[in-house]
């Protein structure tokens, strides 16, 4: 290949070489980097961490062990803290000792981890993880996001022919759009940051048209895929490819790098078939649910609001739109100076069109158009697509604001560009273009204000109006700042008019006047220190810019440089209350209900009711959990399903704290041997609730109160009524006695505000070993705020909760309860008689009814071996996490089986030979063993002998060939 200058294979021939602008190029650049570094913040010295955890300790039993931070910034990250940091932090910490582990046991029966890209364990952002403490590394997969996304940016601009300012620009307006900030932490960003990488090698392949840019191509595909979120992928080779056709097309021959880059395509998958393989096959056997999609499932237009007033409604947790237009869904943050340039790029296609190559501007314009149609207007172009299998028909169209934000940030650099190159005033049908593209953005901005103003003011709207309107008066200043600052830098050039002197001193006043009332407007925001920033942020950065732009407006490269910093400091304002900095004691913390579990959980499992434990959180722990935040492979989930209630969600299983519920015979067979509630729960058992003779008691801090109790032990629980509630501070503990004061027998405490309210608030007691027909005393302390409580003779009325003879047992008390459900059956048993049944709702219900003996499993057939009713002992000699391993001592054929989710991915061995593994009890599994002492392993093997594996072998080394090989000598 002939030998090119660096400069010129970064445009076609016929055009002009990139002007440089120094300061503009300095000043773009440090944006980026500050960014980056004060956008994440203290996290990347160590002094926090950059997680959701804080919402992880608000929960219990984290807030009753006194771990809670005080504050919530996003009340709606549950995914990241029950799911993605867990999963993650156990991969991790296996690979640090050496072991790639496939599956993860501890949540929901198990379930594929490092097998399958959902956390994004292979991905290359992933890395921190892999050589920095676990609450260190979250920071520095941002930090590398950043770097990548906005570094992929700056290489396909700068391949458009834009200049160094504005290519950053561009990189820093993408890094900081409303899916990078809002899905932080989420394997989202991780597969959005590769996407301006994907368009890089997509130019590079419609230019240069060589095999190493095919297998860039294929090298940036595969790092998404590994991301773990396909449906993002898929809108990218959507989008990138359509730009690929465009651009080939335009340059003539367009049929060879259509065929390259649909082998790149193909190279990718085979890259990535060591995690896509099993995903295929772990997918098809999971439970999904709702995830069908109509035209009607898009965006509320009203969230377009954010796009240049991000705040404007509400916070995380008061994000005005309903429904799952969440903030993390719905935020469409660009920026008010950021959209200032977009609109100058798509009014004036002539200026844009003279340095971009052929069909760029074209094909951005009406891509962005397209997505914005498809992800806010919803209707029959949406419907149609739906029609394609898995893209669109399965996922929600509004997760493509990562595609939408990266073509916008394209355009916002364009604009940038042309406002530094500058142009001369359109004509006839482009002055016309460019008045109709003015008076769009102003209906735009018009619409988005009413509709988001009608969101906020809605009856069931939590967010303010206030802050509405001082976050849309902070947005319109900096777009009037950003818009004045670009009539400065375009012609006419020379000395300035005494019409622009004016219009600057007007701007000047006009920013300062709007930053002085969004600053003493803030003092009515009540507690909301976030805010004042915000706000003294606006003033300084409007009022600084405005000055620059009054001292220098003869100077175009010093006025110039404003308009990034004016998408820095809106940037920063806006992540700043949004991405995380928490304390890092609050990074999975192990309260006293975790080490008791830890100590006596052995082999089985635990569940627990909302509020008991935080769902999902427990890999990290490594405690294993019934319930939690995962893909349910789906006959596990129809064992489930047996149990009274509607339990789950898409992803997410929570139990209620119901008698019913906690005493269900399913819970047995899935080997549940603790139940976890809050200490504010009822506790189960018989009531006796007090009358009280109508007067009231205040129980003051630091006074105890002996009541002698009417009923005897055992005892549950005791409870006080509090006529109007309990406060948030009040602790209550409780201290059983014998009737005559001495030793104490059982004792328990709980914390405010949950029940009361003239019902009984209990507070659970370990008083399961008390001797029938002891006579008890409850010494009640109150600290933190006073109770006030139902009275009988001048004392509280205490009501009570009684033993019971019902398979449960009180065995902790302390931040949580632990029910010991003493019916649960082990999850390696023995089972030496079968019940054959073939229909899976007839399985599932004779479980639920509990008539089966404990030594009977539930085949869905005829046995292979007929069990011969003997019994067997059972050793478990293996429990991690992708190996079990058990010594069977019977004394005749019967069957092992193992009460976990392992149908599918699974093999087992007896003896070392291999062996059936029987779908069993509907939803788990069995071997059958002969009589006699055998050894029986089950072990997790990817799919089809791991093809997947030697695929994404062959696939790497071919891509490496590829990409290193020498190039062949100058022509």
């Amino acid at each position: 290949m002939a030998s090119l200058r660096p400069d010129a294979l970064t445009r076609d021939v016929d055009r002009p070489a990139p002007p440089r602008h120094t300061w503009p190029d300095r000043v773009a650049l440090a944006a980026v980097v500050l960014f980056a570094l004060v956008g994440i913040g203290t996290p990347l010295l160590g002094l926090t961490t950059f997680a959701q955890t804080d919402l992880l300790v608000s929960k219990n039993p984290y807030s009753s062990a006194g771990l809670a931070t005080g504050h919530v910034e996003n009340k709606i990250a549950n995914d990241i803290v029950a799911s993605g940091l867990p999963n993650t932090q156990l991969f991790a910490d296996e690979l640090k000792q050496g072991r790639l582990t496939a599956w993860n046991p501890y949540v929901g029966g198990g379930g594929a981890l490092g097998a399958v890209p959902n956390w994004a364990t292979l991905s290359p952002l992933t890395l921190p993880w892999y050589v920095l403490p676990a609450e260190l590394a979250p920071a520095y997969v941002k930090l590398l996001e950043i770097l990548v996304a906005a570094g992929g940016t700056y290489l396909f601009l700068r391949r458009l022919n834009l200049g160094r300012a504005s290519a950053l620009l561009g990189g820093l307006a993408f890094t900081a759009s409303g899916f990078m900030i809002s899905w932080t932490n989420w394997p989202q960003t991780r597969v959005a940051a590769f996407i301006p990488l994907v368009f890089w090698a997509a130019e590079r392949l419609a230019t240069d048209r060589r095999v190493r840019d095919g297998a860039l191509l294929a090298a940036a595909l595969a790092a998404m895929l590994f991301g773990g979120f396909p449906a993002l992928t898929g809108y990218t080779i959507l989008t990138a490819g359509g730009y690929l056709v465009v651009r080939a097309t335009a340059r003539g021959r367009p049929v060879a790098p259509i065929l390259a880059g649909a082998a790149a395509l193909v190279g990718a998958v085979a890259i990535t078939a060591i995690q896509l393989v099993p995903f295929l096959t772990a997918m098809s056997h999971a439970k999904l649910t709702n995830r069908a999609q109509t035209g009607a499932d898009h965006l509320d237009p009203a969230g377009l609001v954010t796009s240049w007033a991000p705040w404007s409604l509400g916070h995380a947790n008061e994000f005005a739109l309903l429904g799952d237009d969440n903030v993390v869904e719905a935020f469409a943050y660009v920026g008010a100076a950021a959209l200032v340039l977009f609109l100058l790029a798509v009014a004036l296609p002539g200026p844009a069109r003279a340095f971009l190559p052929r069909g760029v501007w074209s094909y951005l314009v009406s891509a962005t158009a397209a997505w914005l149609v498809l992800l806010y207007a919803g209707g029959p172009p949406l419907t149609a697509l739906q029609k394609l299998p898995a893209l669109f028909a399965d996922n929600f169209v509004g997760r493509a604001r990562g595609v939408l934000g990266f073509l916008i940030a394209t355009l916002v650099a364009i604009g940038f560009e042309v406002a530094l190159r500058g142009w001369t005033a359109p004509h006839g049908r482009s002055r016309r273009w460019a008045v109709g593209v003015s008076a769009a953005g102003l209906l735009a901005l018009g619409l988005t204000t009413f509709a988001g103003w009608r969101a906020v003011t809605a009856p069931d709207s939590t967010a303010s109006p206030r802050q509405f309107a001082l976050q849309c008066l902070a947005g319109l200043t900096i777009a009037a700042l950003a818009a004045f600052t670009v009539f400065l830098i375009s012609p006419p050039r020379g000395r300035a008019a005494p019409g622009r002197w004016a219009l600057t001193v007007g701007v000047l006043t006009l920013t300062m006047l709007a930053g002085w009332f969004v600053v003493s407007g803030s003092g009515g925001m009540v507690g909301s220190r976030r805010f004042a920033i915000q706000c003294v942020a606006v003033l300084v950065i409007g009022g600084l810019a405005a000055v620059a732009v009054f001292v220098m407006s003869r100077r175009r490269e010093l006025v110039a440089a404003v308009l990034p910093l004016l998408v820095l400091g809106q940037a920063l304002v806006t992540v700043y209350g949004y991405w995380p900095r928490v304390d890092r004691d609050s990074w999975y913390a192990q309260t006293d209900v975790h080490r008791y579990l830890a100590a006596n959980l052995g082999h089985e499992r635990f569940a627990a009711a909302d509020g008991g434990m935080y769902a999902g959180a427990d890999s990290a722990a490594k405690l294993r959990s019934l319930t939690g935040e995962t893909f349910f492979e789906q006959r596990f989930a129809q064992t489930v399903q047996g149990l009274p209630g509607e339990l789950f969600g898409s992803t997410l299983l929570r139990l209620p704290p119901t008698p019913e519920l906690v005493r269900s015979p399913v819970l047995d067979r899935l080997a549940v041997r603790y139940f976890v509630t809050a200490p504010w729960d009822k506790p189960f058992g018989p009531e006796a609730v007090a009358k009280g003779d109508g007067s009231t008691v205040t129980v003051e801090p630091g006074r105890s109160w002996s009541v002698p109790l009417r009923v005897r032990g055992p005892i549950r629980g005791i409870g006080l009524i509090p006529p109007t509630g309990i406060r948030a501070a009040t602790r209550i503990e409780v201290s059983v006695r014998d009737a005559r004061g001495g030793a104490e027998l059982a004792k328990g405490s709980r914390v405010g505000p949950k029940g009361g309210k003239g019902t009984p608030a209990y507070v659970v007691v370990d008083g399961e070993n008390i001797p029938a027909g002891t006579r008890l005393t409850a010494l009640i302390t109150v600290s933190g705020a006073p109770l006030v409580a139902a009275g009988d003779g001048g004392r509280p009325a205490v009501s009570t909760v009684l033993a019971a003879d019902d398979g449960l047992a009180v065995a902790y008390t302390g931040s949580s309860v632990v029910w010991d459900r003493t019916t649960a059956l082990p999850r390696f048993r023995w089972a030496s008689a079968v019940h054959a049944d073939s229909d899976a709702e007839s399985r599932v219900s004779v479980l639920a009814t509990g008539a089966l003996p404990p030594d009977e499993v539930v085949l869905d057939g005829a046995p292979p071996v007929a069990p011969t009713g003997e019994p067997a002992t059972i050793t478990v000699t293996g429990d991690g996490t992708d190996d079990l391993a058990a010594r069977v001592d019977a004394r005749g054929a019967g069957y092992l089986v193992v009460a976990d989710a392992l149908q599918h991915g699974w093999v087992a061995t007896v003896d070392g030979q291999p062996a059936a593994l029987l779908p069993a009890d509907n939803g788990l599994v069995a071997v059958a063993v002969p009589e006699g002492t055998h050894t029986v392993r089950l072990a997790y093997r990817m799919p089809m002998h791991n093809a997947g594996a030697w695929v994404s072998g062959a696939a790497t080394i071919a891509l490496a060939g590829l990409l290193i090989r020498r190039r062949r000598p100058n022509a």
